[in-house]
């Protein structure tokens, strides 16, 4: 049987760090490939990560933020076919993305097109739904969440909702992330400030909370909302895992 070595950074507080988990528990249902996995804060840790397993394949959980010691990093020395997921892609990028340093690139977007050969198409994986989904709340509540970084459009959601309702709960949690030069900690404060100064009606409530779920916990959050919505500024770099998320809590939701 080959071996296989997923690879992630380290920090939990991470949706990038989360997905590598997640892919890693569903690989490791097929028999095909002897899945191992490790988590590495730069090359050396790499190589002897490499060293002990013996992969035939390295599936790297990529994301040039994260991991970003790999870009200049002597891959060859690792003696395995490299795989890197490409967590933000649309056709465009797909079409056009530079496969270096892997041999080739995971995006997960099963819908595109195969123009690029180094260009390799994944089905996305959906988080458990609730046993039981719970009745909705009494008055109209709206949910989303997602790190604080520029572009997620939560004070446009409020402002939205505060337009379209005169008596609405809006639930937005903005987790912390583990490394503060991604999301600062002053943007949780920034944030929920704009989101309140975006709301005017005395109906409408706004309820923002810092806690960072595991899968199950989303999309417990999710479901427990009459719907939910993520009102990005910029949707061009391709399917957010909120998607994901919001498909499997079985409450509508608006893009």
């Amino acid at each position: 049987m080959l071996a296989g070595l997923i690879v992630s950074h380290k920090g939990e507080h991470c949706g990038v760090y989360q997905y590598g988990r997640n892919l890693y528990d569903v690989l490791t249902k097929d028999q095909t490939i002897n899945w191992s996995y490790v988590e590495c804060a730069g090359f050396e840790e790499l190589k002897a990560a490499v060293h002990d397993a013996k992969p035939d394949v390295i599936l790297f959980n990529h994301h040039p933020s994260t991991m970003n010691w790999l870009t200049t990093a002597s891959t060859a020395e690792l003696g395995a076919t490299l795989f890197g997921v490409l967590h933000q892609v649309t056709q465009e990028i797909a079409d056009h993305a530079s496969v270096a340093p892997f041999d080739f690139l995971i995006c997960l977007d099963p819908t595109l097109v195969p123009r690029n050969p180094a260009i390799l198409r994944a089905p996305r994986f959906l988080p458990a739904s609730p046993a039981k989904s719970p009745q909705p709340p009494e008055v109209f509540t709206i949910g989303s969440f997602g790190f604080a970084t520029p572009g997620k459009g939560f004070d446009r959601l409020c402002e939205l909702v505060n337009d379209q309702f005169d008596r609405a709960v809006i639930r937005i949690n903005l987790p912390p992330h583990d490394d503060p030069s991604i999301v600062p900690e002053s943007r949780f404060a920034e944030t929920v400030e704009k989101c309140t100064k975006a709301i005017t009606k005395p109906g409408i409530e706004l309820q923002a909370t810092s806690h960072f779920f595991d899968n199950a916990q989303i999309v417990e959050f999710l479901a427990s909302n009459t719907m939910n919505a993520f009102v990005y500024d910029d949707m061009s770099s391709g399917i957010s895992s909120c998607v994901d998320f919001a498909l499997a809590s079985g409450r509508p939701f608006a893009l």
